[in-house]
C-alpha cells in the first residue's frame, strides 16, 4: 500500500514504495502505486472515503489555522481583520461540532486582542458580535459530564499542559480541528474524548466566559477611566496637591494604579495651583505612558495625549543651559517632591532640577505625542 507522506496526501515515489510493496517492480506504472495514488485522490475529493489514507485537516482548515496562527505569533498580514473574523462562521453554524470549534477559535483570538496589542475598538466589537450568536440555552440544562468534568482550555499558543491533546495542544489548533470533520477524525485517532469538547454546555460556558472578558476588556482598553475618587487621596481639603501621598503612589510598583494616576494628573493640570505643580503633573503623566508594553491603550493615552499636545504647542525655549537631561525612567517621588517645593525640599541627586527644564518638558511632550499617535488612532 502507498501511504501519503506527512499526512499531506502525496504518494511516496514509486521507487521507494515498490521496494517494499512489490518486489522488483520499480516503475511508476506499478499497479500498486497507481492504486495508492487513486486512493489519495479519492480521499481528497471525498474525505474519509479511503479507509487506508491517514486523516488530515482539510486544506481550508489548514489554511485558516496557518493564517491565524501567524497573527498570534506576531507575523500575520492584515492582523486586525484576521482577528476580527476569527470564528465568524458562528453567525450561521448550527451543528454542535462546528460551533464548538468556532467558539474556541474566537476565544484564542480574543485572548490575543485583549493582550493590548490590538489598538482599534472595532476588532473587539466584531468578536463580541460573533460570540453573541452562540446560543446559551444549554447552560440552563445539566449535561452528563457535570461542570467539573469539562476539560480545561489549553494555552493560546503551544501549551506544556500534559492534559492537552498532543495533536492540538493550543486553543486555536484545537478549535480548528474541532470545526473540521477531518480534524475531528485526527483527534479521535489521538484518543481525544470528543464528547467532552463538543458538549453544548461546555461550548456555551466558554462563549459566555469569553464574552464577559471581551466586554470587560473593551471597557478597560477603550472606555473612560474614572479618576474622581483619587481627589480624596491626592488633594488637601483646600484643593491643593497633597504631594506626599501623590509621590508615595508614584513610587509604588502598581502599574494599574500608576496609569490611573497619570490620567488624573492630565486632568488635574488645568486646575494646578502654579507652574511647579504643573511640572509635577506633566512629568507624572508622561511617565505613565512608559508603563505598559508595547504602549498604552487609548483609555490611558486619551487624556495624556491631550495634555502633552498642549505642552508641546506652548512656546518654549529651543535650547537650555543643561548639557543633558535625565531619562524619564529615573524620575522618582523624591525628585517630584523637590520640583514641587525646591526651596524647602533638597534635591535628591544633582540632576533632579533638570527634570523640570522647560526645554526638557517640551521634548518629553513631543516624544509622548508622537508615540501615542503611533500606538493609537485619533478618535
Amino acid at each position: 500500500m502507498i501511504e501519503p507522506t506527512d499526512g499531506a496526501g502525496a504518494a511516496e515515489p514509486a521507487e521507494t514504495a515498490s521496494s517494499t510493496a512489490c518486489g522488483d517492480c520499480s516503475q511508476r506504472a506499478c499497479p500498486r502505486n497507481i492504486a495508492g495514488l487513486a486512493r489519495v485522490g479519492m480521499d481528497r475529493l471525498e474525505p474519509g472515503s479511503a479507509a487506508d489514507v491517514p486523516a488530515r485537516l482539510s486544506e481550508d482548515a489548514q489554511d485558516a489555522l496557518d493564517s491565524l496562527n501567524s497573527v498570534l505569533e506576531g507575523y500575520g498580514f492584515d492582523a486586525y481583520n484576521e482577528i476580527a473574523n476569527a470564528g465568524s462562521e458562528l453567525h450561521y453554524l448550527k451543528g454542535d461540532a462546528d460551533r464548538a470549534g468556532g467558539v474556541l477559535v474566537a476565544t484564542a483570538a480574543s485572548s490575543y486582542a485583549l493582550s493590548g496589542v490590538v489598538r482599534e475598538r472595532w476588532v473587539l466589537d466584531d468578536l463580541i458580535e460573533t460570540l453573541e450568536k452562540v446560543p446559551l440555552d444549554a447552560l440552563d440544562h445539566p449535561c452528563a459530564h457535570g461542570d467539573d468534568g469539562h476539560p480545561r482550555l489549553p494555552g493560546i499558543l503551544d501549551d506544556d499542559d500534559p492534559d492537552s491533546p498532543a495533536v492540538a495542544d493550543d486553543t486555536l489548533t484545537l478549535g480548528v480541528h474541532l470545526g473540521d470533520a477531518d480534524g475531528r477524525a485526527l483527534l479521535q485517532q489521538a484518543g481525544v474524548d470528543l464528547a467532552l469538547w463538543l458538549c453544548p454546555r461546555f461550548t456555551a460556558a466558554t462563549a459566555r466566559d469569553t464574552l464577559r472578558e471581551l466586554r470587560d476588556g473593551r471597557e478597560e482598553l477603550f472606555g473612560h477611566r474614572e479618576t474622581q475618587h483619587l481627589d480624596a487621596e491626592l488633594l488637601h481639603a483646600d484643593g491643593t496637591l497633597a504631594i506626599e501621598p501623590f509621590t508615595a503612589l508614584f513610587d509604588r510598583r502598581d502599574a494599574p494604579a500608576r496609569e490611573l494616576q497619570g490620567i488624573w494628573a492630565a486632568r488635574r493640570h488645568a486646575h494646578a495651583a502654579d507652574d511647579r505643580e504643573r511640572t509635577v503633573l506633566v512629568l507624572t503623566a508622561a511617565a505613565a505612558l512608559r508603563i505598559t508594553h508595547p504602549g498604552p491603550a487609548i483609555a490611558l493615552a486619551r487624556d495624556i495625549r491631550t495634555l502633552l499636545r498642549t505642552v508641546a504647542e506652548t512656546p518654549h525655549p529651543d535650547t537650555c543651559a543643561h548639557d543633558d537631561h535625565p531619562a524619564l525612567e529615573r524620575l522618582d517621588g523624591a525628585a517630584l517632591r523637590h520640583l514641587h517645593a525646591p526651596d524647602t525640599v533638597p534635591a535628591p541627586h544633582p540632576d533632579a532640577e533638570t527634570f523640570g527644564c522647560p526645554a526638557h518638558l517640551a521634548a518629553l511632550a513631543e516624544d509622548g505625542v508622537r508615540d501615542v499617535d503611533g500606538w493609537c488612532e485619533e478618535e
